[in-house]
């Protein structure tokens, strides 16, 4: 414990967190003072400095916090690796965003010089997982890395092709390479020696290789999903609906079929029922109560089926409701939280991962029109549909007599509702995926490349703290910023701009043009998905003049790089000498005052969530379905478009947007109640069962079964009263008079052969007399 003021100040700041955490572990250290306690203050001291640095407590972040997680020695950097409990990383959660959260553990693997870490509630994490805090490292270097970043995206784009086989095809390009190259053009660029002189810091020594690393996780990730690592793209629950929400257009008329048939099926199936209930003849007997309605909705009244049937029908009825109660409703629970976009890092997950990355664009409002078409299909075709599939054919197969129709009907329900996914498997389809996989990087980029910030300068200036007068200026005072077509246009063919993979395609295009030549090798074609987007694409292109946007060519009227020259050098670059002061020792420390300023809601810290829950997966997804059923997330959505919309068009969009909120809350709702709703319609099979079977021990009732007792019983009777039709099957009215029969029999005492021979004998009596 040092005992100059500053060091005093330092000890606490430090007390006050230990304070907050001696509560967690008061039965070990409980001791406040030396008077109560046969330790020392030094010793209760060192125990709580020891537990604050073992077992750190999540606290509201502060900026000095931030900043010592990311300014750091070489000795610290190799006892524990890049981080060490209590500093403060980011951490991709389940929905694809990066959430601010302590280190609590930091664990060597063997002798490797490598780490696992333990961020908040997740374990067993790499260091490839984590990245510096983006807060800290803005209040060292600026924004220009995310202003250049956002530049480089834009290269990688108008680098890829969908071109098997080119060397610049996305499955052969090395992203982070050209990203690497792009960054050390940059930071060596004249315009840029100020930034580079930061970088160069020996302070700034460990910030600046957290900088870069953080700077390049967008084409980690893009590498990632190239190279399939941690990513399955053949996964069955991709659907057409899925490419119609990546790509677009391509996939509408196989998504509008689908469609189709997926609705016409059921209803047909629907109104055979309703024909078999015949509701009609219920409506004029008014003495009905509803359980009646009850047993006529759920329980076979068809009076020619026979029982032995019905027993086997029941049994099998049952059987299907334990397969859905089993099986098939547990792994519709784990689709579902795939499909509202949560996501683990594994193979297995990649559609929730896909998904979660779809839903940052929609958040965004950044997506075209037919990806939200096709977003809005994907989600409730694969959930609020599936469950009203599941639900009808549970009502279609309780009016059933024959088992072979309830298999049928059960085998039918799961060629209709896969019927979306099954199409993805065919080979004429998209047999190797390639569309799919450019589809998630595609998605991928655009959840990255901000647009609304490089076409509005308000939000330019906001996201990246730069004067919106200098952006106008350096954007020609264009309103639209680097939005610009003609721009584009015109940039695109100045050498000036290009790099040597591009002067190289360059010239050779120029050289073949000119001997009236042509080669695809040099020069990147327009590729969409399926003949229906290529033809909207002709169409569109005869009719406008321009090229339709197609796969890694969307962002063509942003590669305005003559304006992008003087935007990737507008920001200031801090000054770091006020991030610092000296102790008493004369060593350069993080300014003690900046402990005070912490994260508020009036100015959060960036992707920081005070709620721990977002990166556990299963938290996650129970925080989004009491978000979505409370109307939590209704709200919140529709200030969000009142907030950013602009009239009249925010009205339709407000509408819209209770539309989708409404049939969002049906389908977590039933989600959640169809283990319930399954439940109950089997114990309402088991009364089915009793009330038209097991009636058989109530000798009063008249039944088609009692009707099949008693033929068994005297087989003499069977051909009297003619209680078969041609078919063999029983007939109610004529069951009616042979219980009846059986009754005068029981009255009067006999046997059935005596009292069927008195009976012969008086009808043959009569017929003598009447001779």
């Amino acid at each position: 414990v040092g005992s100059s003021n500053e060091d005093g100040d330092a000890d606490a700041v430090m007390t006050d967190q230990v304070d907050y955490t001696v509560v967690n572990v008061q039965n070990y250290v409980r001791f406040h003072s030396e008077d109560d306690s046969p330790w020392t203050m030094e010793q209760i001291l060192t125990a709580r400095v020891l537990m604050e640095e073992e077992h750190p407590r999540r606290i509201n972040p502060s900026v000095r916090s931030l900043l010592r997680s990311i300014v750091k020695n070489d000795e610290s950097m190799s006892r524990n690796g890049s981080f060490q409990p209590g500093d403060w990383v980011e951490v991709m959660g389940p929905d694809m965003k990066w959430k601010l959260d302590m280190v609590e553990k930091a664990l060597p693997i063997g002798n490797s010089g490598e780490f696992i870490y333990k961020v908040g509630p997740r374990g067993q994490l790499k260091r490839i997982e984590l990245r510096a805090p983006e807060e800290g490292l803005l209040r060292v270097f600026g924004s220009r890395p995310w202003i250049w970043q956002q530049w480089a995206l834009l290269k990688v784009e108008n680098l890829l092709r969908f071109h098997e086989g080119h060397p610049h095809d996305f499955e052969r390009l090395d992203i982070p390479e050209y990203a690497r190259y792009l960054w050390l053009r940059w930071i060596n660029d004249p315009d840029n020696y100020g930034f580079l002189r930061q970088l160069d810091d020996l302070r700034l020594a460990s910030a600046s290789e957290l900088l870069f690393d953080h700077i390049m996780k967008p084409f980690y990730i893009l590498d990632e999903i190239r190279r399939e690592e941690r990513w399955d793209f053949t996964d069955d629950v991709f659907s057409v609906f899925s490419y119609m929400s990546l790509l677009g257009k391509g996939a509408f008329p196989v998504c509008l079929f689908c469609i189709i048939m997926q609705f016409v099926i059921p209803l047909l199936l629907l109104m055979e029922s309703l024909t078999i209930a015949n509701y009609d003849t219920w409506a004029k007997e008014d003495d009905r109560s509803y359980f009646d309605y009850v047993i006529k909705i759920f329980c076979v009244t068809d009076d020619e089926a026979q029982c032995t049937r019905l027993r086997v029908t029941t049994l099998m009825i049952g059987g299907v409701q334990m397969l859905y109660l089993l099986q098939v409703g547990p792994d519709m629970a784990a689709k579902f939280a795939q499909i509202i976009g949560a996501g683990r890092f594994v193979p297995e997950y990649s559609v929730g991962r896909v998904n979660a990355m779809r839903q940052i664009v929609r958040e965004k409002n950044e997506d075209r029109i037919e990806q939200k078409f096709g977003l809005f299909l994907d989600f409730y075709m694969n959930s609020l549909y599936v469950y009203l599939l599941f639900i009808l054919n549970l009502y279609n197969i309780f009016s059933k007599v024959d088992p072979f129709e309830v298999l049928y009907n059960a085998i039918a329900l799961e060629f209709v509702y896969l019927m979306d996914e099954n199409y993805v498997s065919l080979t004429w389809w998209d047999h190797d995926r390639r569309f799919l996989k450019a589809g998630v990087m595609e998605v991928a980029l655009q959840g990255q490349v901000n647009i609304t910030a490089l076409a509005c300068s308000k939000e330019f200036a906001r996201l990246f703290d730069v004067a919106q007068r200098i952006v106008l200026e350096a954007c020609e005072n264009d309103s639209w910023l680097l939005n610009s077509v003609s721009q584009s246009n015109v940039d695109s063919e100045n050498i000036k701009y290009m790099d040597k993979s591009e002067l190289h395609d360059y010239f050779v295009t120029k050289k073949l043009k000119e001997n009236s030549l042509w080669n695809h090798e040099f020069i990147k074609q327009p590729v969409d998905f399926g003949s229906f987007g290529k033809s909207l694409d002709s169409l569109h292109n005869i009719f406008s003049g321009q090229h339709r946007s197609t796969i890694f060519d969307r962002y063509r009227s942003f590669r305005t790089w003559s304006r992008w020259n003087k935007v990737l050098f507008i920001a200031e670059i801090p000054k770091v000498d006020e991030l610092f002061e000296k102790d008493a020792n004369g060593n350069q420390i993080i300014q003690m005052e900046l402990e005070r300023r912490k994260a508020t809601e009036e100015e959060p810290f960036r992707n920081f969530d005070r709620d721990v829950g977002t990166l556990d997966f299963d938290e996650f997804v129970k925080k989004r379905k009491a978000d979505v059923l409370s109307g939590r997330a209704l709200r919140r959505n529709l200030i969000q478009v009142l907030r950013k919309g602009k009239y009249p068009s925010v009205l339709l969009q407000s509408f819209t947007c209770c539309i989708d909120g409404a049939f969002q809350w049906l389908a977590y709702f039933l989600q959640l109640s169809f283990p319930t709703i399954n439940l109950v319609l089997l114990f309402l099979q088991g009364f089915c069962w009793a009330r038209y079977i097991d009636i058989l021990e109530n000798d009063s009732a008249e039944t088609r079964c009692n009707c099949q007792l008693v033929s068994d019983e005297y087989p003499a009777f069977k051909q009297m009263f003619g209680i078969f039709d041609e078919n063999g099957l029983f007939l109610r009215y004529q069951c009616d008079d042979l219980l009846d029969f059986v009754l005068n029999i029981t009255l009067s005492g006999y046997t059935p052969e005596e009292y069927l021979a008195i009976q012969q004998e008086q009808q043959m009596q009569m017929q003598m007399q009447q001779q």
